[in-house]
C-alpha cells in the first residue's frame, strides 16, 4: 500500500501542483549547524501529509473489501398486523400487543 501511495498516487498529485515533492515540504525551526543535516530542527509536514494520505487510502481499501466480502444475511420475512401495523414473524397467528389475529 505504501508503494501505491508513494510511487503512483503522490507523484501525480505533485505534478498537478507544479512538481512538488511532498517529502521535502517542511518548516525549518533551526538551521543545520556545521553542514550536518541531522542537526536541523524542522516540522516535516509533507511527510505527515503523505502518512495521512496513505492511511486514508488503506482505510478506504479495507472498507471497500470488507463491504464486498462480508455480506449481510437477508432480512427475515414478516407479516404486518392490519390493526397495530407492527411487524410479526411469518408463522405468528396472533399479535402479542393487540392480540388480534393476523
Amino acid at each position: 500500500m505504501t508503494s501505491l501511495v508513494n510511487d503512483v498516487i503522490m507523484p501525480r498529485i505533485g505534478v498537478l501542483l507544479g512538481g512538488v515533492d511532498f517529502n521535502e515540504l517542511k518548516i525549518v525551526l533551526k538551521e543545520a549547524t556545521g553542514g550536518d543535516p541531522a542537526t536541523e530542527v524542522a516540522i516535516r509536514w509533507g511527510a505527515f501529509l503523505m502518512t495521512v494520505v496513505n492511511f486514508v487510502i488503506v482505510a478506504f481499501i479495507v472498507f471497500w473489501a470488507s463491504r464486498r466480502l462480508i455480506k449481510e444475511p437477508p432480512a427475515d420475512e414478516v407479516k404486518t398486523c392490519p390493526f397495530c401495523k407492527e411487524a410479526n414473524a411469518v408463522d405468528a397467528s396472533r399479535r402479542k400487543a393487540c392480540t388480534s389475529e393476523i
